[in-house]
């Protein structure tokens, strides 16, 4: 019983990790949103201000994935920037060729319909980038 039990649960992640791999396909709107827990502290809400200021060149462009783990982001008026890209059913990781940009692990993403969500911890806040068709 424990090992059907367990043989089920295993089917199940293998099968969420697929659909994040499969979500994360062709070309996708981006939108950056940065918050945090501790709104009460100054030095939280400074670096909230400093991650929106961090990461709005991410706000408003567009992904390209491919199914060889690699992606084009392009933003009008900015450069076109290439990565890699690692997904399963708990992190999505995103590593930009840019070693200026950040390298952005995504634990726990999250699929709607037209969706995924990714969020990124940053120090005190949580950036939040959604991937929208």
């Amino acid at each position: 019983m424990k090992t059907l039990l367990f043989s089920l649960l295993f089917a199940l992640q293998i099968g969420t990790g697929t659909l994040v791999k499969e979500a994360l396909n062709g070309s996708m709107k981006s939108k950056i949103e940065v918050t945090t827990e501790f709104a009460e502290s100054a030095y939280a809400v400074e670096e909230v201000a400093k991650n929106k200021a961090f990461f709005h060149w991410m706000d408003g462009g567009s992904f390209t994935f491919a199914k060889a783990g690699t992606f084009t982001y392009k933003k009008k008026g900015q450069e076109t920037e290439t990565g890699r890209f690692a997904a399963d059913e708990t992190r999505v990781k995103l590593v930009f060729d840019n070693t200026k940009l950040p390298e952005l692990n995504a634990y726990n993403p999250q699929l709607n319909k037209t969706t995924v969500i990714l969020p990124f911890g940053v120090g005190m806040t949580k950036v939040i980038l959604y991937l929208q068709r």
